[in-house]
């Protein structure tokens, strides 16, 4: 699993957002928790549902074992925009998993308020790097014209898109299928790197992440390709909750999720997310993120006139 999954497993937290508090040992109504698939890279439908009932088994046991609460979490997968859109609407979920781009176009009309992100090794952000063979005499996008890119499967990866389209936009360029000569859309991100590696292709987009995770492996990487772009800090993907929701238990179900990797069990289940431990985010960790996302819009609003 990618570790865009890694900031999936926050939504678990959250369940206690849209039910009423009651007396301990008793029996609470199901908590529904929307995800949506973006957050799971590389994964198959049915292994995704395992994980995160998986986790959601876990959290239940914990919040009873500690604050003495039964309730039970019903995670769903969400697949496209229009059914994550759909069941805020009709208000079948309480708190979702959501991608940026997804908060950013659904946050005001729905009133969503940012919760908890996953830590993956010290931090919760993630850069987005362009790389080329350091013997190509390539030194900034502006070279690349015609050029073949390589980058990760699309449905994966709504802010590559977005990061790469500000940059072309900001060179006064067309969109990125002008520009470049070949898009080549990799299933594994990694594949990306070795497609410059093996001078399959002249470029790639990765995560800076998973590319200084590739080159420990393989230190021959590091020695022959270079970056030469890089993205501000982003966070990718996160977990939030309608305003509206009831929160009463919300603090309860924070503190079992972020206590979760001090115990043997809550580490296990973390690693399998390939998460650290949780913590809390707040508006102004999304404040890098948010902004690409609005130029981006606007950008995109005003080539449209």
């Amino acid at each position: 699993m990618k570790h865009f999954f890694t900031n999936t497993v926050l939504i678990f937290f959250l369940a206690g957002i849209s039910i009423n508090a009651q007396k301990k040992n008793d029996i609470l109504l199901p908590v529904r928790l929307g995800f949506s698939s973006f957050v799971f890279q590389e994964t198959k439908p049915q292994d995704a549902n395992a994980a995160i009932t998986l986790w959601a088994g876990v959290l239940e046991t914990n919040l009873f074992s500690e604050h003495g609460i039964r309730a039970k979490l019903l995670p769903f997968l969400l697949t496209t925009p229009e059914s994550i859109e759909n069941a805020l609407k009709k208000k079948e979920i309480d708190m979702i998993v959501i991608s940026a781009p997804d908060f950013y176009n659904l946050r005001d009309k729905y009133h969503l308020v940012p919760a908890i992100a996953g830590v993956i090794d010290d931090n919760i952000y993630e850069q987005y790097i362009l790389l080329v063979r350091k013997d190509s005499g390539f030194n900034n996008l502006q070279n690349l014209y015609g050029k073949v890119l390589a980058l990760p499967k699309d449905s994966y990866n709504p802010l590559l898109n977005i990061w790469l389209t500000n940059s072309l936009t900001a060179l006064h360029e067309k969109d990125r299928d002008y520009f470049f000569g070949k898009i080549k859309n990799e299933e594994k991100e990694s594949n990306s790197v070795y497609q410059v590696f093996f001078k399959k292709a002249d470029c790639a987009i990765v995560r800076k992440r998973l590319y200084s995770t590739m080159c420990a492996l393989n230190p021959q990487l590091e020695k022959s390709i270079k970056i030469i772009q890089t993205s501000s800090d982003l966070v990718l993907s996160f977990a939030a909750y309608r305003k509206e929701a009831d929160t009463t238990l919300v603090k309860l179900f924070f503190d079992v999720a972020k206590n979760a990797h001090t115990t043997q069990e809550g580490k296990n289940i973390l690693n399998v997310f390939k998460s650290v431990r949780l913590i809390d985010l707040n508006a102004k960790d999304l404040e890098s993120t948010l902004k690409m996302v609005d130029i981006y819009v606007k950008s995109r609003k005003q080539n449209k006139k």
